[in-house]
């Protein structure tokens, strides 16, 4: 059996059209309470002009798009006048169709009265839809907003989950035990005790963090500096950690293991793509009212196609980005020269 789809007209449509139904019955009965004769004749002309300002709230509509994102006080200002400019051209429209023709059996008095209330309605008209237009914008920009916090909380989720699940990855338990025998055999019981609180350390920060809750910039840079202190007992000297971080920005939000994938794209892709010794740089800064982080490895060649290092962990956080903070976000990745790679974050300073 075939699946029916039905069309299903916008709010906007919906609304536009109920507001000049309302407003053809308001006027088919003034009509019918002064007996105007011709009641057919009547609600023709109404009809008529009932879609002129259909028209002219679809030309509204275009005119008020391009300040969609800009503040609700800015939008009502400009409504305003487009407003009065629309009541304007209805009314020039009605008095061709309609008070040209009853003009000669009234008087001028009665005919400018009647002439400036159907005006004063129209304009309500076209203010009451410009009320019901930019209360549908509200009520659209909260369900995206709902519907990105959503998205990005359970991004936030599978972050944490792939930062535990590498964290208990045998090969790598495997090595950090393999690196805490060699320790206790020769006897650097220091080393071992600190290479154990750091594993401890770094496994209740995991365990702790909510993902969907933003954290101090500077409780994300701690979480990566132990991580990367656990790699450096795989990789011994061949690990240099280089830190660029602006302190005034500490303090900025972040959104939780944002800074993770990052950084173990630097090591698989920098360190485990050559025999030489790679240094991994986090830096912070900021640009006007955005941070900036990135993180910049000098352990491949720049000649390395960049969708080469793009993984899932990348398209993860570029994902989480835009559903967090939309268009104010971006993720760019670059090839340095000699050699080297750096992917770096921006989004909007907001303290924590």
């Amino acid at each position: 059996m075939s699946e029916v789809r039905t069309a299903r007209l916008s709010p906007l449509v919906v609304a536009t059209g109920a507001v000049w139904l309302l407003s053809f019955a308001v006027w088919m009965a003034s009509a019918a309470y002064m007996e105007f004769p011709e009641p057919w004749k009547v609600a023709g002309r109404r009809l008529l002009l009932c879609t002129v300002g259909v028209v002219l709230c679809g030309g509204l509509h275009l005119l008020l798009q391009p300040l969609r994102r800009k503040p609700l006080w800015l939008r009502l200002a400009a409504a305003l006048p487009l407003a009065v400019l629309a009541s304007g051209v209805f009314i020039a429209v009605e008095d061709q169709l309609y008070h040209s023709t009853w003009r000669r059996s009234i008087s001028e008095w009665y005919y400018l009265y009647r002439l400036n209330i159907t005006a004063i309605a129209a304009l309500w008209t076209f203010l009451t839809w410009c009320g019901v237009y930019f209360a549908l914008q509200v009520g659209a920009d909260l369900s995206e907003k709902e519907r990105r916090l959503a998205e990005a909380e359970t991004m936030a989720v599978d972050a944490q989950n792939r930062m535990l699940r590498y964290q208990i990855n045998p090969h790598f338990l495997f090595n950090i035990h393999s690196a805490l025998a060699t320790l206790i055999h020769e006897g650097r019981n220091a080393q071992a005790e600190k290479l154990v609180m750091g594993l401890s350390a770094f496994l209740r920060r995991a365990l702790e963090k909510e993902p969907a809750v933003g954290a101090a910039l500077a409780d994300e840079l701690a979480a990566v500096r132990e991580y990367l202190d656990l790699e450096a007992i795989r990789f011994g000297d061949r690990l240099k950690l280089v830190d660029a971080v602006d302190p005034s920005l500490l303090d900025a939000r972040a959104p939780s293991f944002i800074l993770q994938p990052l950084v173990e794209n630097a090591v698989k892709h920098g360190l485990g793509a050559t025999a030489g010794k790679v240094t991994v740089e986090l830096g912070a800064a900021r640009e006007g009212d955005a941070v900036l982080l990135w993180v910049q490895d000098d352990g491949r060649g720049a000649g390395v196609a960049a969708e080469h290092r793009l993984g899932l962990g990348l398209q993860n956080v570029r994902r989480r980005l835009e559903a967090l903070y939309g268009k104010a976000a971006a993720l760019a990745t670059e090839a340095v020269e000699p050699h080297g790679f750096k992917v770096t974050l921006r989004f909007p300073l907001e303290p924590a």
